[in-house]
């Protein structure tokens, strides 16, 4: 009986001095998914601090996978494949944040816009010649001084 005390007492022991390590060990893993948002874009470069290291602060360890760009498809793309480091991420997390949306609103009103202008010019340009346009890229089929006044 004393044997099985003393089995019992040292086994304790010894789960008791593992319990430190684990609780020193590494913090919670939270995964950051999304667009420019998440990567923290803003007009004129990124900013600073991005909402997802503010979130992380020091309780978690940040795993930022967003994407400038990235849309709802793209993203879907990648959780659905087992072997992209964005689903071999999600598992691991404690906190996932997903901030995405933003990217395929602009190109259904790319589309709209495209849509618009061919029918009032009877010309036939995709949603990415008109976002060139209005962003007077180098050899965009219209100039932006037209797409603007064509907005107006």
């Amino acid at each position: 009986m004393k044997k099985r005390l003393l089995s019992l007492a040292m086994a304790l022991a010894l789960c008791l001095t593992l319990l430190p390590a684990a609780a020193l060990a590494a913090s919670p893993g939270y995964l950051a998914l999304g667009d420019s948002i998440t990567t923290g874009y803003a007009p004129g470069g990124k900013v600073e601090q991005p909402f997802a290291n503010q979130v992380a602060g020091e309780q978690y360890t940040l795993t930022n996978l967003a994407d400038d760009g990235e849309t709802t498809a793209s993203l879907r793309a990648k959780l659905a494949d087992s072997g992209s480091a964005v689903a071999q991420a999600v598992p691991e997390a404690s906190l996932i944040t997903l901030t995405i949306g933003g990217n395929d609103r602009m190109e259904a009103l790319y589309q709209y816009l495209a849509d618009a202008y061919n029918s009032q010019n009877g010309t036939s340009l995709t949603a990415e010649q008109v976002q060139d346009s209005l962003l007077g890229t180098a050899g965009a089929p219209v100039a932006q001084m037209t797409m603007l006044l064509f907005l107006a």
